[in-house]
């Protein structure tokens, strides 16, 4: 880990056991400030064990989508700040964005939000701090509180070994929002993601197996061939609204960069471990990329993408062929 005075970074490393170890005894509260697509998601089944073993309060800084701390940093210091001062609990962080991302005009989408919400609540150990969010969220989904309550009960009390039931949805898969996004257009607009994105692009493998079946598939056969939890997301995402007010080329232009940015993040850290001696190349290359991305300049965010793409084609054997 890199200290400062109140603040430090892990340097590429996942949050773990050792960190905290140091964090506890320089202070109780612990914000975590990471990429806001993966927020928390490294630590989730964690963060409860190590408030408990090590006293600390954890929390997460609600970052904009796309944009790690040193972006924000660079374009506005003060949103950094902001972000920080107003870091909210873990499970609060987790269940707001289920709800961002939930149906909530509907009372199918609400009691959905609700069934899914409350398998969160069910991971904290500390029952007062559980029944405090389901009245809270009750209050959000228009749910009577007991009714909200008995639903959590019953997922408290669900053996973690019971057999799903086939008429019952798969659980919703919590993918990197840079990858949802890329996802997304290659599921509503095609025609616009045709040859920009390759398999080898994305990391999570909910998301890159959704991405093969689509390039394997015609839509509606592929929603019959994928498996269950990768059709549900393809499905969400089929009809997920469309961000408006960008123009749709320098929108795909802007998910591709993202994801290139998030895979030679990837790269870099890997040849790190490995003392590869172009790692220096790739890190001028990405910080090039980086601040291109976060003043915007989206042509010139592309063709060092470009640049990336070429050192990920060649990590992994010549299989990564993007057209711009």
């Amino acid at each position: 880990m890199r200290a400062c005075p109140t603040r430090v970074a892990t340097c590429g490393t996942a949050l773990a056991d050792d960190h905290f170890l140091t964090l506890k005894n320089l202070a109780r509260k612990v914000v975590l400030a990471y990429d806001a697509d993966g927020a928390g998601q490294a630590a989730a089944e964690r963060c409860y064990q190590w408030e408990q073993r090590y006293e600390v309060q954890f929390q997460v800084a609600d970052l904009e989508a796309g944009r790690d701390p040193a972006d924000v940093w660079r374009a506005d210091p003060e949103a950094l700040v902001s972000a920080v001062k107003g870091a909210t609990p873990f499970l609060e962080f987790r269940i707001e964005r289920l709800l961002a991302a939930a149906d909530l005009s509907t009372f199918e989408g609400r009691a959905l939000a609700g069934e899914r919400a409350a398998a969160m609540i069910v991971e904290h150990p500390n029952d007062l701090v559980r029944d405090q969010y389901v009245m809270r969220l009750a209050d959000r989904l228009d749910i009577a509180p007991d009714r909200l309550r008995t639903t959590v009960t019953a997922a408290l009390n669900r053996p973690h070994t019971e057999p799903a039931r086939r008429s019952q949805p798969p659980p919703a898969a919590v993918v990197n929002r840079r990858e949802l996004d890329a996802l997304r257009w290659a599921v509503q607009s095609p025609e616009l993601m045709s040859g920009r994105l390759h398999g080898d692009l994305f990391d999570d493998p909910i998301a890159r197996e959704a991405f093969e079946a689509l390039t394997q598939w015609p839509w509606h056969e592929c929603l019959e061939q994928a498996r269950p939890e990768v059709a549900s997301l393809l499905q969400r995402l089929a009809v997920e609204e469309p961000e408006d007010g960008v123009d749709p080329e320098e929108r795909v232009v802007r998910v591709v960069v993202n994801l290139v940015e998030a895979s030679s993040r990837r790269l870099q850290a890997s040849m790190l471990r490995e003392n590869d001696p172009r790692v220096s190349e790739i890190k001028s290359l990405l910080d090039a990329l980086a601040n291109a991305r976060a003043d915007e300049h989206w042509n010139v965010a592309r063709t060092f993408s470009a640049e990336q793409i070429g050192n990920v084609d060649h990590r992994v054997g010549g299989a990564a062929r993007i057209t711009w």
